[in-house]
């Protein structure tokens, strides 16, 4: 994203950066780090008022804003608050589109009811081991059939990118394997492509979280297993994939199209993907979520330098949740505010990208998006203050 940073001292430094792309789900964790920093500051005083934004103030502001109504009980569902962030905020009444920013609404919902507050319950980053993805209903994009491959990541790490498969235009259902079973943890991304001989294409792309995936929050279709390949199947439907859920007429996808992620049943029958990350997949993803921030912190400053001498502040435990700016006149790194520091308190909460280069998605094709993904539907829409 081209997203710039406006100058912290003109908000007397009391900005907080949330930052994630645009056009793409927050790393869970961020979703309440950001309403305990904007409820402390709300809090301290009725006067004070919180002002959130993005790049064009819909998706991504939508998302922390419906999380925020779900934080503070206005509402008990995501629907609820998705649907009066969606009236408020626009004329069409279409708030948050993107399904994957959708998904991670429920997810903070399920949060709030079932884990946050449960004695004995806390938030742990479960494993689960991917083998396959299957396409129920074959996409069409050159000649009745497609060319695909698939990269994921975990955030912006790249774990694993697929080589092409040919689909027969014969085929009702086709199964793509990885090599080995992959193990993911945490935030979740999967970018699908076509290739044809002379460009890649996105297809679609989505975001989930392995702590949620198999609980059957989001998914409008039921987890099943498949005791002949030795998998549970949980399924996304055409509407819950980004981009594909653009293809109203039927253009690319069938209407009954269907993604399914397929997870390797254990032999014993029982569920070893319930477990935490832990022993060797454990420091796995951690090694891969710890270079993975370290290289956004370091970006993020770098950025940050170029308008002022202000450094930035990321936090280092759950308990500093602030992400202060420190003015740059005094030219020193002033630790996060406390809760009773009303100086350093954010009032504006910036959820713009943060500016991190784009991992490698597939091999050295360009890739030609057909349609751009965005936060707004329609251009020029006349939108209402909150």
């Amino acid at each position: 994203c081209s997203e710039k940073y406006y100058e912290p001292e003109k908000f007397s430094s009391r900005v907080s950066v949330f930052g994630f792309k645009d056009h793409c789900a927050p790393p869970f964790e961020l979703i309440e780090q950001s309403c305990v920093d904007m409820d402390n500051w709300l809090t301290k005083d009725v006067e004070n008022v919180a002002i959130v934004h993005c790049k064009d103030g819909k998706g991504r502001t939508g998302t922390m804003i419906c999380a925020y109504l779900l934080y503070k009980g206005f509402y008990d569902n995501a629907k609820d608050a998705m649907d009066y962030y969606a009236v408020s905020r626009t004329e069409n009444k279409k708030g948050v589109t993107i399904p994957s920013q959708k998904r991670y609404i429920e997810y903070f919902s399920y949060y709030l009811k079932h884990i946050k507050n449960q004695p004995g319950i806390g938030f742990d980053r479960k494993t689960v081991f991917l083998k396959s993805f299957t396409f129920i209903g074959i996409p069409t994009f050159t000649y009745g059939t497609c060319v695909p491959s698939f990269v994921v990541f975990s955030g912006e790490v790249k774990l694993y990118k697929s080589n092409t498969f040919e689909i027969k235009k014969s085929e009702k259902e086709y199964t793509m394997h990885l090599k080995n079973p992959l193990p993911l943890c945490g935030d979740i991304k999967v970018d699908f492509f076509h290739k044809d001989l002379f460009k890649k294409e996105r297809m679609f792309v989505f975001w989930f979280n392995t702590t949620f995936l198999e609980h059957d929050i989001t998914q409008t279709l039921p987890i099943t297993s498949d005791k002949n390949d030795n998998v549970k199947r949980i399924l996304f439907s055409k509407n819950e994939l980004d981009k594909a859920n653009k293809d109203k007429k039927h253009k690319f996808f069938p209407e009954n199209f269907k993604l399914s992620i397929n997870i390797p049943l254990p032999e014993n029958g029982k569920e070893d993907n319930d477990k935490g990350c832990n022993n060797k997949e454990k420091k796995k993803c951690d090694d891969k979520l710890k270079s993975e921030n370290e290289n956004l912190n370091s970006s993020s400053t770098d950025k940050l330098n170029k308008f002022s001498d202000t450094r930035k502040v990321l936090p280092t435990s759950p308990e500093n949740f602030s992400r202060t700016l420190s003015p740059p006149s005094k030219k020193r790194e002033i630790p996060v505010s406390n809760k009773d520091d009303s100086l350093n308190r954010p009032l504006s909460a910036s959820l713009d990208a943060l500016t991190v280069d784009d991992a490698p998605t597939a091999d050295d094709a360009p890739i030609v998006e057909e349609e751009q993904l965005s936060d707004d539907d329609e251009d020029d829409e006349q939108v209402t203050e909150i």
